[in-house]
């Protein structure tokens, strides 16, 4: 089977990586997979003709059985979708965030907090009579699509105006196989994610300020990217600087190894988030985790982790201190993790499913 992947970047964040692992199952399977981003297609700037030209010839010249979309809403745009319908060609919609029903993605208002009422965008965004004309068009598209979603939370959301399925991703499979020494540095706390607002990071380093005062010798770690300088502002602002290490976008060996020398692993987002890929191989690799009850994410843990309430920085201080006063506790989430993390798997062989139900 040949099938194309459409999504705006290549390498980027969590739904890149999910999309580059579902790849690579698919191919070790013996199918064919191609991927195209804004390269090769053009982004928003470039003129709609022109890109279903460009996705026409990719058509004409691989003669895919499928064609899967990804993230393509904010910048390559429609013309894959348009083009694929006009010929025919089956089509899966993987939504990894909430770009289907919310113009901002996050699905959060203006001031920061989860939007309960995706009818009503006066409160977040301009125009709202033209972004419903959009996406009343964009519904109308969708007809004969195959839409999926990675979380239970995502598929309720969507669930006022389209039909999902959900498929939680995999686990990482080249971690499920790594040996946990159990040489970590129990003070080392690890931020998982983008370093941006909505990721929590502000309430993490409040909770990181209520807990130096007991434990000086206390330092978190942030990888990853970061789409401002939030992070810095406030690290200056509770004078944190030697209590904190940004190590920004690693390798993903580099990544890992990092992830093995944490005593914990936070993911305290602010915001809904679909699933949590950093959530989840943090607990394949056997760490504590804490994580905010937003989301999807609450579906990856279960109760293999620690759960806290959203933007509140004494719930995460207190979580963080719960395990590290207690080596019993750490042990315990260590192994229900694991244990749990590879509950997460035949994301592909589900995918394959969709695929030949389209194909009959």
């Amino acid at each position: 089977m040949k099938i194309i992947h459409f999504n705006d970047f290549k390498e980027h964040a969590g739904a890149e990586t999910a999309i580059d692992m579902l790849r690579k199952d698919q191919e070790a399977e013996g199918h064919k997979t191609y991927l195209f981003t804004i390269r090769e297609i053009g982004n928003f700037l470039t003129s709609k003709f022109l890109k279903k030209r460009k996705c026409s010839k990719i058509f004409r010249r691989i003669k895919p059985d499928i064609v899967h979309i990804h993230n393509i809403l904010t910048s390559m745009g429609l013309a894959p979708v348009e083009v694929a319908k006009k010929k025919g060609i089956p089509i899966v919609w993987t939504f990894h965030d909430y770009a289907g029903i919310c113009p901002n993605t996050l699905l959060l208002n203006k001031n920061g907090r989860t939007c309960e009422n995706i009818n009503n965008c006066d409160n977040c965004v301009l125009h709202k009579k033209v972004i419903f004309q959009d996406y009343k068009k964009f519904y109308e598209l969708l007809k004969g699509v195959k839409c999926v979603v990675a979380s239970d939370y995502v598929k309720k959301r969507y669930s006022e105006v389209l039909k999902t399925k959900r498929i939680y991703w995999d686990t990482n499979k080249k971690l499920s196989s790594f040996e946990i020494d159990g040489v970590y540095n129990k003070n080392m706390i690890l931020f998982g994610g983008r370093s941006d607002e909505e990721k929590g990071v502000v309430y993490a380093l409040m909770a990181l300020k209520r807990l130096i005062k007991k434990n000086p010798c206390l330092k978190m770690v942030f990888l990853g990217n970061t789409r401002s300088d939030i992070l810095k502002k406030h690290i200056n602002y509770y004078g944190l600087k030697n209590h904190v290490e940004i190590l920004g976008f690693l390798k993903q060996e580099q990544y890992f190894e990092y992830v093995q020398k944490a005593g914990m692993v936070l993911c305290v987002s602010t915001w809904q988030e679909p699933f949590n890929l950093v959530l989840l191989e943090a607990m394949t690799l056997g760490k504590p985790v804490i994580a905010t009850r937003v989301g999807g994410q609450t579906e990856v843990v279960g109760d293999s982790g620690l759960l806290v309430s959203s933007c509140s920085s004494i719930d995460i201080a207190n979580a963080i201190e719960r395990i590290l006063s207690d080596n019993k506790l750490r042990l315990e989430l260590s192994n229900k993790a694991r244990k749990r993390a590879r509950q997460f798997k035949n994301c592909s062989k589900k995918y394959f499913d969709i695929y030949y139900s389209l194909l009959k």
